[in-house]
């Protein structure tokens, strides 16, 4: 009897340890996303889902160097990544030209055209 006691306790403790990695693997799960804040020149911009920049995006850059719908910032699983949406010129994450969605942090540095936008928080 003590070895089905121990091993059901056992079996409770796996399921929560399972329960809490879930958690940490998907910590929005049921609450609502986590907002980006972007400083683009001297402002301070908060989205709380997908938006585009470019000349004719939900965030308007005045440069010629971008493409009307530059690019795409979504969040997935909690976590907010950029896209290039097929640009000329293409888009740069930390001076890098990139071709698949691209996570994004504190502190990055997204370049579309010649706009330098900076992750303040995601």
């Amino acid at each position: 009897m003590g070895r089905r006691h121990r091993a059901g306790a056992a079996s409770l403790e796996n399921r929560r340890i399972r329960r809490r990695r879930a958690d940490r693997q998907h910590p929005y799960r049921g609450t609502p996303a986590r907002s980006l804040v972007i400083q683009a020149e001297d402002q301070h911009h908060t989205f709380h889902t997908e938006f585009t920049v470019g000349r004719q995006g939900d965030l308007v850059i005045r440069d010629d160097f971008a493409s009307s719908h530059h690019a795409r910032f979504q969040i997935a699983h909690g976590l907010w990544f950029v896209e290039d949406l097929g640009s000329t010129n293409g888009t740069r994450l930390n001076g890098r030209r990139f071709m698949q969605p691209q996570r994004l942090k504190k502190g990055d540095k997204i370049r579309i055209g010649h706009t330098v936008m900076t992750v303040v928080s995601a």
